[in-house]
């Protein structure tokens, strides 16, 4: 009796709240308990038995019909995901005859309605319209809770790592009428955000720490409002994004060729869609002079016990940040993120005084940093690479290149390693190739091109040399100098008679009065 009272189920997906990350694994309903077998070794299984059961729901999802299991001893719930709708009779059996739980079975929201009520429970976020399910977000998930300015839109993050989908969700913001009338029986939006932070156990001062409007970027391009939380940061604009801290790989703070802004690099690991275009570097581009309000400055929301960290101090964090824009954009950015912000070096500066060189790129001008350990090119489109991943650099001239030419231009291409990927700059003026060399050498870097160009110069200087020879040799006497001039009035004077002799040999009717002969060639005699 109790063997035909077991059901197993195959391939039943279970989310790990530890591990933020749905774990495929083997689900059976034994009389006496619930039994979970991962299919991979690393993790553990689970059992729940019929005491520890309080209720349970059944619901459909995106991945097939799910099983929340609620428990008395914890306010979380075990979901389970991946059944089909044949076997609720199956599960509804069991759990009513051998567990004495009830079960009930819920209907999602397919309307299209997209207004609703909030239900909060402990163990998930919940949109209902009509007792239907619209959205239901597991609290494990939620990552932070913000309210904007304007006290009307409810923003929740959701985490992302260790999650195996390539599309992932990773922020849904919500819009909270204000309460009106006072005997509004809703909860505030300040209420909704405190009910929500208690169980996904965020912390408070998580919502907005710094805010900074109209910061001018070109990638992506227009002005942007920078919001930054506690574990990522927003730009709002003529269009939304949202950054995790943990997808940002280096920052770089570099001047801008025009002398008057400073490029602030942001390279991330994981690429931004913007439309069609994938974008892997976010570029602000903020004036060299630009101040912050003197009197007001940029508050920031962070607890006391956090600017007395060794971190803060360092990058100078105060309740109120004063001065330059871009060094108070790099300074809470480097705090927020933990990572490293590099500028330039003096590994190389060009004969204008600039740390690297203009060059056009695929038909797009632009500007090729040549920082300590990297290179980067600003703007479109924007790339960088280490050093350590150049396989060499070939340089090339213009075929008719001589010395006595100016304003000549020459090409870099790089190869990089383990790639079939090259970049060919352009239009680099032959002033910085001195610079350029010097600057490949001191980095152990191979440049192929450099070295012809030497010898080219060493040829020239040759010949030159043999000329100034040449003109020591040519030094003649008076007396020999009367001799080439007699002997080249000797030959003109021949020259004439042969004209007259062929104007004698031809008829007239022939005669073509516009041909011309040539002098024969003067012949000088050189001691």
């Amino acid at each position: 009796f109790f063997k035909n009272m077991e059901e197993e189920f195959k391939r039943i997906i279970y989310f790990d709240g530890k591990l933020r990350k749905h774990c495929h694994g083997n689900l059976t309903l034994f009389p006496n308990k619930i039994v979970w077998i991962p299919l991979r070794e690393s993790l553990e299984k689970h059992e729940i038995t019929p005491v520890e059961m309080e209720s349970s729901e059944w619901i459909f999802t995106t991945r097939g019909y799910c099983l929340r299991v609620f428990l008395k001893s914890t306010e979380k719930a075990k979901e389970y995901f991946g059944f089909d709708k044949a076997k609720f009779a199956d599960v509804k059996k069991i759990f009513t005859e051998s567990y004495n739980v009830k079960i009930d079975r819920l209907k999602p929201s397919v309307a299209g309605r997209n207004w609703g009520e909030i239900d909060i429970r402990p163990q998930s976020f919940n949109v209902l319209n009509s007792y239907e399910e619209m959205v239901t977000i597991n609290m494990d998930r939620i990552m932070n809770a913000a309210i904007n300015t304007k006290k009307t839109e409810l923003s929740l993050k959701i985490h992302t790592k260790d999650m195996t989908d390539n599309a992932q969700l990773s922020e849904m913001i919500f819009y909270v009428p204000p309460n009106k009338e006072s005997d509004d029986q809703r909860p505030s939006i300040e209420e909704l955000k405190e009910e929500i932070i208690k169980h996904a156990a965020v912390r408070k001062v998580g919502d907005v720490i710094m805010e900074m409007k109209d910061l001018p970027m070109v990638l992506p391009r227009g002005k942007y409002n920078l919001v930054c939380y506690r574990n990522s940061l927003k730009l709002l604009g003529s269009k939304s994004y949202t950054l995790l801290y943990e997808h940002i790989n280096t920052m770089y703070l570099l001047k801008n060729p025009d002398e008057f802004h400073m490029y602030f690099i942001i390279m991330l690991n994981r690429p931004i869609r913007s439309g069609s275009k994938m974008l892997g570097y976010l570029v602000f581009n903020v004036p060299l002079n630009a101040q912050v309000n003197e009197e007001e400055g940029v508050k920031l929301n962070l607890e006391e016990d956090d600017y007395e960290t060794s971190e803060a101090k360092r990058n100078h964090i105060k309740p109120v940040m004063k001065g330059v824009v871009y060094e108070i954009l790099g300074k809470v950015l480097r705090y927020l993120t933990q990572q490293k912000l590099i500028g330039a070096s003096n590994d190389f500066v060009s004969s204008i005084g600039l740390h690297g060189i203009s060059c056009q790129l695929n038909n797009n001008k632009g500007f090729l940093f040549c920082l300590k350990k990297s290179m980067i090119f600003m703007t479109k489109p924007a790339h960088h690479y280490l050093h350590e991943d150049i396989l060499y650099i070939e340089v090339k001239y213009p075929n008719n290149y001589s010395l006595a030419m100016k304003n000549t231009k020459l090409k870099l291409t790089v190869h990089l390693r383990n790639s079939n990927t090259t970049y060919t700059y352009a239009n680099i003026d032959t002033v910085e190739q001195s610079k350029l060399k010097e600057y490949f050498d001191s980095h152990n870097i191979r440049a192929e091109g450099f070295q012809s160009y030497t010898s080219r110069v060493q040829k020239l200087d040759l010949a030159d040399d043999e000329d100034s020879e040449e003109d020591e040799d040519f030094s003649m006497t008076a007396a020999e100098i009367e001799e080439v001039e007699e002997e080249e009035d000797e030959d003109f004077q021949e020259f004439q008679e042969e004209i007259v002799d062929r104007k004698r040999s031809r008829s007239p009717e022939k005669t073509d009065e516009n041909e011309e002969l040539e002098p024969p060639s003067k012949k000088v005699k050189v001691a």
